[in-house]
């Protein structure tokens, strides 16, 4: 800690900048000073404790580990294999229709796939547990870098075995969560899909619906886990924590976060928040003090140094850039903001997050919700109350039973269908997506009133703003007569009617996200022109979300 504090907050941030820049050159390039030489760089640069030596020391010792960690991803065999894995995460709804997980091979990390039978096995382990699979393995699909930035290849699964639960910490977070999961048994399906996403961040029991529901309001953030998780497990564990001492409270936060990961997985934005607790616990136990852009700072560098291709993951990226965006922008733009203080405030930051991520999010995915604003205005103050009831809730209904589980769940359910009223309505809503132009547009004007100091200058930002999305929302564009919603798809419109044909390659996810930009909500015919299970689930999730007459 004692070479951190002899930096400013901008220092700190210029630090995890450079760190950020080290490691993007290079996983890029592959080229950096050897990994020893880049340590040693760092030794003598903290005990000379001068900032710009230890800027450019950690810049080149997060290139050189970069080019490590891409070296050591080459040379993963392809063709057939028969291997027993392990599982890294809890394995998800891909938007293909197959389960996926990134699982740790014989020698790489893969990211695996299974369809029918098979995915059911790999569907149904947990984060650590170890299979026996039969399949092949391929070259990855372009841009899987930024889903799993430590997969070296693509693993088709044919056949999947059980084997057991992994080493004893693994086995430890899945009999937690197994508690979890045992409380929702008083749910509804649509009821215990949603509470795991948003508790757990595990959206195996999510349908198709619930899932394009989300994304079309820009809240599928709720759904994965978050630094929210973690700063509402730390506020029930705050009151015991504090009677602690000094050491054995560091200790116990220490175990707490350890505990947080197992549970939840090591997802990016998880890593993230556990590195700024991490350091803010730390500081505190130093009796230093550590603003929030320290700490983030801080978090993002060391994060960095241990794992440097999570500079080229999106979820790492996205994670880092709404915590920016809430510390940098988010009190600027409440104070900024006419009316009650607690409705400005929940602009102020629902604001502050969205601009900061919106030019990875059209990067990425070409546009973002227009009402995705308005979507986190009415769905965040639910979805914090029901993330720490949740687990409340969980913990007692999975340990004494249904009876009390149904009890304990009554809230959850209000929350819940809250949450699932909210995303459906403004997802459905013709409120348009917002796409580079009026992001341009968009993210400077929110900068231009948060960092204004004069009235004027604050409302022709506010002003602009206003305009980019009320363009954005107005701008969805014309339906042709015969569009295709993605292979095994497509829509046909013509004089007030519309039918839509399916055939066993559509994709749930595809043919939903293409009807709701469209704003197709009602359809006279719906064609199945295969007996596949998978057009009937294509069938069945669109008669979810859209009026059918036939």
């Amino acid at each position: 800690m004692a070479p951190f504090a002899v930096m400013s907050d901008g220092q700190a941030v210029m630090l995890g900048l450079l760190a950020w820049l080290g490691a993007a050159a290079g996983a890029a390039t592959g080229h950096a000073p050897p990994l020893g030489l880049a340590v040693l760089a760092v030794l003598v640069a903290f005990c000379a404790r001068r900032v710009p030596l230890i800027w450019l020391a950690v810049a080149l010792l997060t290139a050189a580990h970069a080019v490590s960690d891409v070296d050591g991803r080459q040379g993963v065999s392809r063709g057939p294999l028969t291997a027993t894995v392990t599982l890294l995460e809890a394995p998800r709804n891909s938007t293909s229709g197959t389960i996926e997980a990134v699982v740790r091979g014989p020698s790489h990390q893969l990211l695996a796939r299974a369809s029918g039978p098979p995915s059911e096995v790999l569907g149904a382990a947990e984060p650590g547990a170890r299979l026996r699979v039969e399949g092949s393995v391929t070259a990855l699909a372009p841009g899987a870098a930024r889903r799993a930035p430590h997969v070296a290849g693509a693993l088709r699964i044919t056949a999947a075995v059980p084997i057991d639960a992994g080493v004893i910490p693994w086995r430890w977070a899945t009999a937690v969560r197994a508690t979890l999961v045992r409380s929702t048994s008083v749910l509804s399906e649509a009821e215990r899909g949603l509470f795991l996403g948003v508790v757990l961040g595990d959206d195996r029991g999510e349908s198709a619906a619930q899932v394009d529901d989300f994304r079309g309001a820009g809240l599928t953030h709720l759904l994965v886990v978050s630094g929210q998780n973690l700063a509402f497990v730390a506020a029930l564990a705050g009151p015991l924590l504090r009677r602690l001492r000094v050491g054995l409270r560091w200790l116990s936060t220490a175990a707490l976060l350890g505990v947080f990961v197992l549970v939840m997985g090591p997802e990016p934005s998880v890593l993230r928040a556990v590195a700024m607790a991490s350091w803010a616990v730390t500081a505190q136990g130093l009796g230093r003090e550590a603003s929030g852009l320290r700490t983030l700072a801080l978090g993002v560098t060391s994060l960095l140094v241990l794992d440097p291709l999570l500079a080229g993951a999106l979820g790492f990226q996205l994670s880092v850039a709404a915590s920016a965006g809430i510390l940098l922008l988010g009190p600027r733009i409440t104070a900024a903001l006419p009316g009650p203080r607690p409705l400005a405030a929940g602009v102020g930051v629902s604001l502050a997050a969205e601009v900061a991520v919106a030019p990875l999010l059209v990067s990425t995915f070409g546009s973002v919700p227009a009402g995705s604003l308005l979507a986190n205005l009415l769905a965040v103050p639910a979805a914090g109350p029901l993330m720490m009831w949740g687990l409340v809730a969980g913990a007692v209904g999975g340990l004494t039973g249904p009876a009390i589980a149904a009890v304990a769940h009554l809230p959850t359910r209000v929350l819940l269908a809250w949450l699932a009223l909210v995303a459906r309505g403004t997802a459905w809503a013709p409120l348009g997506e917002l796409r580079a132009a009026h992001v341009a547009v968009l993210v400077p004007a929110v900068v231009l009133v948060a960092l204004a100091r004069r009235a004027g200058w604050r409302r022709l930002g506010l002003g602009l703003a206003v305009a980019a999305m009320v363009v954005g929302a107005a701008g969805r564009p014309a339906v042709p007569g015969v569009v295709d919603l993605g292979a095994g798809a497509r829509l046909w419109q013509r004089g007030g009617g519309a039918v839509l044909v399916l055939d066993g390659r559509a994709r749930p996810a595809t043919v939903l996200a293409g009807l709701r930009r469209d704003g197709v909500t009602h359809l006279d015919v719906v064609v199945q022109r295969t007996a596949s299970r998978a057009a009937a689930t294509a069938v069945a999730a669109v008669a979810a979300r859209v009026s059918v007459e036939v």
